[in-house]
């Protein structure tokens, strides 16, 4: 009897003892999976983040040119208006030239017409043979 108690107590411990194996074994595999699921979302997280580095690598990029572009059509319509500015400085220092010619020539002609009445005044007063 003590002997069957013995291996009764015996096969109560060898049943305790394999449902607490199972149960690591059980944790064990709940952990393994835990850890897979956690590693699938860390990559997944890792992939999201490099795609939005990307993602903002390329804004950058088009924000770049975009300002780029400004800078180059403002700096065109700052040298058009330069342009602009120094014809219209050529135009007035034309027009000052040729005013100043036309009053020259005015003068010159005020000159020739006073000269060629003096002279005929000269030649009436002393007229050669009179």
């Amino acid at each position: 009897a003590e002997v069957r108690a013995i291996s009764m107590m015996s096969s109560n411990r060898r049943n305790e003892l394999l449902d607490s194996k199972y149960s690591i074994q059980r944790s064990v595999k709940n952990a393994v999976t835990n850890a897979t699921k956690v590693k699938h979302e860390m990559f997944q997280d890792i992939k999201a983040m490099g795609d939005r580095a990307l993602q903002l690598r390329k804004d950058l990029k088009k924000h770049k040119e975009e300002t780029q572009s400004k800078v180059n059509r403002r700096q065109t319509q700052m040298q058009a208006v330069a342009v602009e500015a120094a014809a219209s400085e050529v135009q007035v220092a034309k027009a000052k030239k040729a005013s100043f010619w036309r009053h020259t020539r005015q003068q010159g002609k005020v000159v020739i017409e006073k000269t060629e009445q003096a002279r005929s005044d000269y030649y009436l007063l002393f007229r050669p043979g009179a």
